[in-house]
């Protein structure tokens, strides 16, 4: 997973870096791409654990720089909201934007923000590698529950298309014995033909030869 991290890191982007996640876990750690191809999508979009985080983490310095007290619920607050402000964020970079939302509801001041876009354009680029990194842990625990039913399915797939092929090569044989037996008893209704037709030739043959035969009888006697 180093080249898609490093695709992650140096584009700050995690929509960037999913074709490189792909091809690094199908490839080098053997995910199955059914698996790869639905949970790395779905993870980018929605799987923002890097995110989440970075904004908790703010969210509790601005605190703490005004002299803040956090209580034990309002910790718990920050993080939930922050978990699901991470939610609808899209592969690419816009961690500052929820910040807003989850200090007007804490009820802190927005004013210090400028000091954490100062340090944004690396804060970026570590979350981004975070979320990427955590995508591709839900994708091997997926594939770790999941390997043996698809294994299961696709075994049973397999049997089904060899049975179906069987069927099939068996009616083409079956096809192709008829078809070879038809023209045998074709021909042979043929010769009989032919022998009964070459038999009739000859009877009216003989009885040519009897009549003219018998004219010529009677022209001698006459």
């Amino acid at each position: 997973m180093l080249q898609a991290l490093v695709t992650a890191f140096g584009t700050a982007s995690g929509g960037a870096a999913l074709p490189v996640s792909m091809r690094c876990m199908e490839e080098n750690l053997n995910i199955d791409s059914r698996i790869t191809r639905f949970v790395l999508p779905l993870g980018s979009t929605i799987n923002m654990d890097g995110n989440a985080l970075y904004e908790a983490v703010a969210v509790i310095f601005i605190a703490q720089l005004n002299n803040v007290t956090l209580t034990l619920t309002e910790v718990i607050t920050v993080s939930f909201i922050a978990t699901i402000a991470s939610l609808g964020l899209n592969s690419v970079p816009a961690g500052l934007v929820s910040i807003f939302v989850i200090l007007s509801t804490v009820g802190l001041p927005v004013k210090d923000i400028p000091l954490v876009i100062t340090a944004d354009w690396l804060l970026d680029r570590i979350r981004t590698s975070i979320n990427v990194l955590g995508d591709a842990f839900v994708a091997s625990t997926v594939s770790h529950y999941l390997e043996l039913k698809l294994k299961e399915t696709d075994n049973k797939l397999i049997k089904n298309e060899e049975e179906k092929e069987g069927r099939g090569r068996k009616g083409f044989n079956n096809d192709l014995k008829k078809q070879l037996n038809n023209p045998l008893n074709s021909s042979r209704h043929h010769s009989q033909d032919n022998n009964t037709q070459l038999i009739s030739w000859q009877e009216q043959a003989m009885i040519d030869r009897l009549c003219g035969d018998i004219t010529l009888n009677k022209v001698i006697h006459i």
